[in-house]
C-alpha cells in the first residue's frame, strides 16, 4: 500500500530507502539519546542493588529497540563504577582477584546482592538483640568489679563512694599507723607523695577494672 503508485521498480526501491533513511536518522538520535541516560544513571543512597540493577537491565532493553547492544562487559563496568559507597570493599575483592572483563551482569548483580544482605543482617543485629546482650554484660561485669572491690582504704584504692562509710571499712581492716596513712593518701587522691607512674588507682572506663587507662585497655570493646 506504501507503493501501490509507483509505477517502476526503481521508483519502488528508491521510495523505500527514503523511507528507511529517514528512520535510520531517527533511531541515531534516539541511541545518542539513550547513551547519555545510560552515562547518567547512578545509584542513589538508600536504594537496593535490586532497584538499581532493574534500571540497568531497562537500558538493555531501549538499546534493542533501536538496533544497538549493552554487552556485560559494559554493563558491569557501570555497575562497580556507579555503586553506593558501602560496596567500595566488595568491589575492590572482586576486581583484584576476579576477571571483571569475562562476568556476567547476573554474577556481578549476585554477588552485590549478597553483601548487601550480609550488611543488613549485621546492622539488624547491632540495633536489636546485640545491643541489650551488651547492656546486660556491662551491667553483670559491673557488678562483679563492685563486689570485688577491697573493703579496707589500703593503698592505691579510691573507691566510688568515700565518706563515712569508707572510712569504716578501713577501719575495721587495721588501725596501724601505716594503715592510716595510706588510707589518707587514697582518700586526698595523692596530691603529694603519690608516684606518678603509679597506676594502681585508676579505673578504667572499658573494663571497669584498676591499673590502666581505657586508652591502655587490654579488654577494649
Amino acid at each position: 500500500m506504501q507503493v501501490v503508485k509507483k509505477k517502476t521498480t526503481r521508483e519502488v526501491w528508491e521510495s523505500l530507502k527514503t523511507r528507511f533513511v529517514g528512520a535510520e536518522r531517527v533511531q541515531k538520535a534516539r541511541l545518542h539519546t539513550l547513551k547519555s541516560e545510560f552515562e547518567a544513571l547512578r545509584m542513589k543512597d538508600g536504594k537496593s542493588i535490586d532497584e538499581y540493577a532493574g534500571k540497568l537491565s531497562g537500558m538493555i532493553s531501549k538499546y534493542n529497540s533501536v538496533g544497538a547492544t549493552l554487552d556485560d562487559e559494559e554493563l558491569v563496568r557501570k555497575l562497580f563504577v556507579t555503586v553506593t559507597e558501602k560496596y567500595i570493599h566488595l568491589i575492590s575483592s572482586m576486581e583484584q582477584y576476579s576477571d571483571v572483563e569475562e562476568m556476567p551482569f547476573e554474577e556481578a548483580i549476585g554477588r552485590l546482592k549478597a553483601y548487601e544482605d550480609m550488611l543488613k543482617l549485621l546492622q539488624g543485629g547491632s540495633t536489636g538483640e546485640n545491643s541489650l546482650l551488651l547492656t546486660k554484660m556491662e551491667g553483670q561485669t559491673m557488678s562483679k568489679q563492685k563486689n570485688k572491690a577491697p573493703s579496707g582504704g589500703g593503698r592505691g584504692w579510691n573507691g566510688d563512694r568515700g565518706g563515712r562509710g569508707s572510712t569504716r571499712r578501713g577501719r575495721g581492716a587495721g588501725r596501724g599507723r601505716g594503715d592510716q596513712h595510706d588510707r589518707k593518701s587514697s582518700q586526698e587522691g595523692g596530691r603529694s607523695n603519690r608516684d606518678p607512674h603509679e597506676k594502681s588507682h585508676i579505673r578504667c572506663f572499658e573494663c571497669q577494672q584498676y591499673g590502666h587507662y581505657a586508652s591502655e585497655c587490654p579488654n577494649k570493646k
